[in-house]
């Protein structure tokens, strides 16, 4: 059978899986009522509410800050691209999540085959196949996919650029604008997901490790694509509002949010200090203090909190990593076995990744990928340290990858098994 038969089946198989996921969760609500996605909702709370209010800006074709005059900074607060997809939907649909839901199911059926294909450039068709079955498997995608959020819709656009990158590389007749539309996407990835400036452009450590002549030029041209979008946001935020915008106007509040008492709170940190108790913090942390606070502020207040709290700043820090990589074993919330099943549900790709990027490393010819692997995974757990560290960052980032290495190890151990089973000749 043709590869590309075996990719559609995979799409296929991979859009029956997240249906089936969507209808056993609508059932689960029935029963429990207990919500599970937002397919029943009309207004969503939260992160998602910014990202709502901002896309009835954008469908009612009125200024991004429509109903924050007074609050710009505040509108601002989120990148403009999954709200105009929201509203995208909202125009041609009716203003209901449903359509949204849909419409990420099958944008992450998509995703899975540009995973596969990129996963092909460096370990050919057999593992590529195992890996697609295993990213529909990857249960917190499809998570993503039933929530109004924004990180799903960042790895579609990304693993596209990714593989824009990898088929301009791996094939021997270079098509410049390849590089061009991988840069174009990148910059929009970051647009959805603020976040995604920080690790975006490490998809260039490919570049960096290739054997391509020219590699300034090229990162340069990709460099050109990256930054389009987020010029032009940039110019029109100032336009339109005063407010100048580099991505969003998160800035330094994501700092200060993840080394205050606030992120001890809202994460549930088992650490805590008495002199805590005099420190107020507003319910709308966003509406208040972006509104009042610069960055300067932001950043003193952390330095101030460091100072003062050595000792429980290096517990909070412990425990960002463990929330970064699934180990949410400290939550006060639920049961150790509840949390020993949502540890194996979000990292058994890691899991098997680990071994398969030891075994990758006797091997040169994928230097590039072990490079870019390592460079990812420092950069995250760094800006995990830095700001706030939720695990749903990471796995629209690195978990394509880990699943790539996962499919690599299962094929590796068949391969080990098959060979200890065949009878060597006399």
């Amino acid at each position: 059978m043709q590869y590309k038969i075996k990719l559609i089946i995979l799409f296929f198989i991979a859009l029956f899986y997240g249906f089936s996921v969507l209808i056993i969760r609508n059932y689960y609500e029935k029963e429990s009522s207990v919500s599970k996605s937002d397919w029943n909702k009309s207004y969503v709370g939260g992160d998602a509410s910014n990202f709502y209010d901002r896309a009835i800006s954008i469908y009612n074709f009125e200024p991004y800050h429509a109903g924050y005059e007074d609050n710009r900074r505040v509108a601002y607060y989120r990148p403009p691209v999954y709200p105009a997809f929201m509203a995208a939907s909202f125009l041609a649909f009716g203003k209901s999540f449903k359509p949204i839901i849909i419409l990420q199911i099958i944008l992450l059926s998509l995703s899975i085959i540009c995973i596969m294909r990129i996963c092909r450039f460096f370990f050919g068709d057999k593992i590529s196949l195992i890996t697609g079955i295993l990213s529909v498997l990857y249960y917190p995608f499809w998570n993503g996919a039933m929530t109004v959020n924004s990180e799903l819709f960042s790895m579609s656009i990304w693993v596209l650029s990714v593989l824009m990158l990898m088929s301009y590389l791996k094939n021997s007749v270079k098509k410049n604008h390849y590089i061009l539309i991988s840069g174009l996407l990148s910059g929009l990835s970051v647009m959805a997901r603020g976040q995604f400036l920080f690790f975006a452009p490490l998809i260039l450590l490919f570049l960096y490790f290739s054997d391509l002549e020219f590699k300034l030029k090229t990162a340069f041209n990709w460099f050109i694509g990256f930054f389009i979008p987020i010029i032009f946001w940039t110019i029109y935020a100032y336009i339109a509002s005063g407010v100048v915008v580099i991505v969003s106007t998160q800035g330094a509040f994501s700092v200060w949010w993840g080394w205050s008492k606030a992120v001890v709170i809202e994460q549930g940190y088992p650490v805590w200090n008495s002199g805590w108790d005099n420190i107020q913090i507003p319910v709308d942390q966003i509406g208040e203090y972006m509104l009042t606070k610069d960055n300067s502020w932001f950043l003193s207040e952390v330095v101030k909190f460091v100072t003062a709290y050595p000792v429980e700043c290096m517990k909070i820090g412990f425990y960002k990593i463990l929330g970064a990589w699934g180990f949410e074993f400290f939550s006060k919330d639920n049961t150790f076995s509840y949390f020993i099943v949502r540890f194996f549900k979000i990292n058994w790709d890691l899991i098997l990744a680990i071994p398969a990027y030891f075994i990758l490393l006797k091997q040169k010819k994928f230097r590039d990928m072990k490079y870019f692997l390592i460079s990812s995974i420092f950069a995250y757990t760094f800006i995990s340290l830095l700001t706030a560290a939720l695990y749903r960052y990471r796995y629209p980032f690195i978990d394509p990858f880990l699943l790539m290495l996962s499919g690599y190890f299962f094929y590796y151990i068949f391969e080990k098994y098959k060979s200890r089973k065949t009878p060597v000749s006399s």
